[in-house]
């Protein structure tokens, strides 16, 4: 039996507009042993394309879908091949909704407490350290310095200094 993803946190103005939430497969959660309560992918029909075997999964976006194994997350590709290791705390952020990991070639990611932003090989682009960081929409990301808001582009550089 599938029980498709489904998260209370979902609202329309958390939705960015270039967010590949129609892009397949789809996570979804076992709810049959011997995978129960393990997170796969489906295909538009419904078949499992992915078998159940993370604790959590997002959505693919640009070809790669973020996962966690335990309290680590990396990223496969639509094969199931994890491509990017078991690494990070985190990826994306509550308003990033539903959990995308690339957005324009970027993808926000946690470690050790703080966020910085990858690209879609692993490697590390925008290594400065955030409180909080969001995806990429035209052009810029929303990041966090404490309590203070500003923008970034692609470089990393401030368009917007964090400010109150």
């Amino acid at each position: 039996m599938i029980q498709q993803y489904n998260d209370h946190r979902m609202s329309p103005r958390a939705i960015p507009m270039n967010a590949a939430v129609e892009e397949y497969p789809r996570p979804f959660q076992s709810v049959d042993d011997p995978y129960k309560d393990k997170q796969g992918y489906v295909d538009k029909s419904g078949r499992i394309v992915i078998a159940p075997k993370f604790d959590d999964a997002g959505f693919f976006s640009e070809g790669l879908a973020p996962v966690w194994v335990g309290k680590k997350c990396g990223f496969i590709d639509m094969r199931g091949r994890v491509v990017i290791q078991m690494q990070f705390d985190d990826v994306g952020t509550d308003l990033s909704y539903p959990r995308v990991g690339f957005t324009e070639g970027l993808a926000p990611v946690k470690i050790g407490g703080k966020w910085e932003y990858i690209d879609r090989s692993g490697k590390w682009v925008i290594n400065q350290r955030f409180d909080r960081a969001e995806g990429f929409f035209l052009g810029l990301a929303q990041v966090w310095i404490g309590d203070r808001l500003g923008y970034i582009n692609h470089a990393g550089t401030y368009v917007w200094e964090p400010t109150k």
